[in-house]
């Protein structure tokens, strides 16, 4: 079981302030010799930091300085905004010199750092807690990235014919510890317990793989075979048990055997989760059908999906807005989430948002966008080279919505 990452858990591990030069001076002298950044906006221009594409003259792109506050906050970039006591509130602050004259600097323009590190190597050690996916740079690129490449071609003349392929491939750069673990095979990555994707697909319409070898015999036993959709159908026919579970929740007790195409009880103390695959808005009947096969236990059949208190309707849709699903704000509110801790899709986000616009009859459906704004427009915020959200990037989101 992980731990869970609360205010507490952070402060004890990542600090933001200037330590106390009498109580931990060792550590003073760490942080304020390689943990602390610039000052740059108003002091020096002249540094990378205020020359991001975008950004306005000697506005610093990496958000500093930062803002004081006395408790720590969880962001909506991935980063906590952690505990920065200004001079005033019993902040530490110390003076450096800059070609300009001496410059007052506080807790607003240190670097997270981790005490244990600093003191331990004496260096520049940056520290941050990534409690997002959008973090997840922090998780796969920062520890495998190694030293920096540049690939660079003296050419002689203007018509050059540039090989993309070619430069491409002398640019691939594998470090050690990459090497090391593809040589050894070793896991990209493990999870437990398993988690089975469950087949959805409208009656008649499953997915068929056939060769020009097979005779007419083979591809019509293929066509005839259950997948695991309709081997649940033919299951809660014949299983009470079966019948009070949801598609979702049936590899938690059952497994499916691919030879027989059937689903069997599971024994031993073994088990996985069920995921249904995704869809998106766009195969109408598809999307209704999956919300059907979350909101309705033990269906024996595509007719039984659709039959709502004892009235079989045509479509799914209508089944889905007999259950009430269409107007229940919650259920969307669901969908979206679900969306968003299961694909990086922004596009597929809003696109499932105007949907929701369209066909639902909700009483207020701003409130979703103002909940989850920030996730709608993520993409843009990192095309504009951005740390911090406003209304110029919201407006870029509706506008695609």
């Amino acid at each position: 079981m992980g731990v869970r990452v609360t205010a507490d858990t952070v402060e004890q591990v990542i600090r933001a302030e200037i330590p106390d030069k009498d109580k931990e001076p060792r550590l003073y002298e760490t942080v304020t010799r390689c943990m602390i950044h610039g000052p740059c906006k108003g002091f020096d221009e002249s540094q990378l930091c205020c020359q991001v594409k975008s950004k306005k003259p000697g506005q610093c792109g990496k958000g500093f300085p930062k803002t004081c506050r006395n408790k720590l906050l969880f962001g909506n970039n991935g980063y906590p905004e952690y505990v920065r006591r200004s001079i005033g509130e019993g902040g530490n602050s110390f003076q450096i010199k800059l070609k300009d004259g001496p410059v007052t600097v506080d807790n607003t323009w240190v670097v997270p750092y981790n005490p244990y590190l600093c003191l331990k190597y004496n260096a520049h050690v940056n520290v941050e807690c990534s409690n997002s996916i959008k973090a997840i740079a922090y998780v796969t690129k920062y520890v495998n990235k190694g030293a920096d490449k540049i690939l660079f071609t003296k050419t002689s003349g203007e018509n050059e014919v540039v090989n993309e392929v070619k430069n491409y491939q002398e640019a691939r750069y594998v470090n050690s510890n990459e090497a090391t673990w593809k040589i050894f095979k070793f896991d990209i990555h493990r999870s437990f317990p398993p988690v089975l994707m469950l087949d959805l697909h409208l009656e008649g319409e499953n997915m068929v793989f056939f060769n020009e070898r097979m005779t007419d015999e083979q591809v019509t036993q293929k066509t005839e075979k259950d997948t695991q959709l309709t081997a649940f159908f033919k299951l809660c026919q014949k299983d009470a048990f079966a019948a009070t579970l949801y598609y979702h929740q049936l590899p938690f007790h059952y497994t499916y055997n691919l030879q027989g195409s059937v689903w069997e009880e599971r024994s031993g103390r073994s088990y996985s989760l069920g995921r249904i695959r995704a869809v998106t808005t766009k195969t109408v009947e598809l999307f209704y059908m999956r919300l059907l096969l979350t909101h309705k236990k033990g269906p024996k059949s595509y007719e039984d999906l659709r039959t709502i208190d004892g009235v079989m309707y045509e479509t799914n849709r209508e089944a889905v807005k007999a259950l009430g699903l269409l107007t229940d704000e919650a259920t969307w509110k669901e969908t979206i989430m679900d969306i968003i801790n299961h694909t990086n899709d922004r596009k597929q986000l809003r696109e499932t948002y105007a949907s929701m616009l369209v066909f639902s009859d909700l009483e207020d459906q701003s409130g979703i966008w103002e909940e989850v704004k920030d996730y709608f427009s993520s993409d843009y915020l990192h095309i504009a080279n951005l740390t911090d959200y406003n209304d110029e990037i919201y407006l870029d989101a509706l506008d695609d919505i």
